[in-house]
């Protein structure tokens, strides 16, 4: 297996290719906030398309949510 796999491996360890740990977990937390918000759709890929959608908004376009849930723009 990790002779199959080795390219990747060293691909990893080149500096490079990192990817900063607080980036993914952003992205993790946003996709556990999805999952959670999307509880009951019928099936996954409605669940991936959420997913890809909300991956394609730039982060400084996002509208702040209020208390009430009510969007309010960002200045």
């Amino acid at each position: 297996m990790i002779d199959r796999h080795w390219d990747g491996i060293a691909a990893y360890g080149n500096p490079e290719n990192k990817v900063a740990l607080g980036f993914v977990e952003g992205v993790n937390n946003k996709i556990r906030v999805i999952q959670r918000r999307s509880y009951g759709l019928r099936d996954e890929e409605s669940l991936r398309l959420k997913v890809l959608t909300c991956m394609l908004d730039p982060i400084g376009s996002q509208a702040k949510l209020t208390h009430s849930g009510r969007r309010r723009p960002t200045s």
